[in-house]
């Protein structure tokens, strides 16, 4: 089918054949809410159970973790009630909170840079990744602004106003983040209905796309 072809295709017949897969995106999940990382689960289990639990089902969201070796540290995931797929976040979609937590996939979720681009107001809302890089790299300046003040003098002289700046910046983020999220929260959830098709789809056809539509189905199935 050529590009001319699929021009004179209507936008019903296309919403038929090829219908929306992801209904959200993971910005408008995590600007509601329904998120859940490593992080807030790891917070209700012990220290010391940390050290030779390979798996362990977590009372209040039920939800399992299990931990992986990562070189000399171990690394705990989440896994997929469903899928059983190790992840670093899980996620409601809105409306369905009675299935539970479930990974991206199970929740055909999908990311706004690839719905909208990436110059889409949702990409301020940080992903649950997104916000762990970003703290240990404000961790990671801080460490290197101590050291450097002990060995040079002029890292020395005011490094308490250097951290001062950074803290600020990361807080100007968390700001923009939150205005995103409060944005993404406020657009109003535009209706899909499924796009019924007309009832005589061939007679809208010329002869030629009809062959040629024929031609698909038969070579598909």
């Amino acid at each position: 089918m050529t590009t001319s072809e699929r021009r004179c295709l209507s936008p019903a017949f296309i919403a038929r054949i090829h219908p929306r897969r992801y209904e959200f995106t993971i910005e408008e999940v995590i600007a509601g809410g329904a998120v859940l990382t490593v992080s807030e689960v790891t917070a209700q289990l012990d220290a010391a159970k940390r050290r030779f639990l390979r798996r362990w089902t977590c009372p209040n969201y039920a939800v399992r973790l299990v931990a992986s070796k990562a070189g000399r540290c171990r690394r705990w995931r989440l896994l997929c009630p469903v899928c059983e797929r190790r992840c670093e976040a899980l996620f409601k979609v809105l409306g369905q909170e009675a299935a539970g937590w479930r990974c991206r996939i199970c929740s055909h979720l999908q990311y706004s840079s690839r719905r909208h681009g990436h110059q889409h107001p949702a990409r301020q809302v940080p992903t649950p990744r997104q916000r762990i890089i970003a703290r240990r790299r404000y961790e990671r300046e801080c460490r290197l602004v101590k050291a450097a003040a002990k060995i040079n003098a002029w890292w020395a002289t005011n490094p308490d106003e250097l951290l001062k700046q950074m803290a600020q910046v990361v807080a100007t983020n968390e700001r923009e983040s939150a205005r995103a999220a409060a944005w993404v929260r406020e657009q109003p959830r535009r209706p899909r209905p499924p796009a019924a098709a007309p009832k005589d789809i061939p007679r809208s056809f010329a002869p030629e796309m009809l062959a040629t539509l024929q031609r698909l189905n038969a070579v598909s199935a």
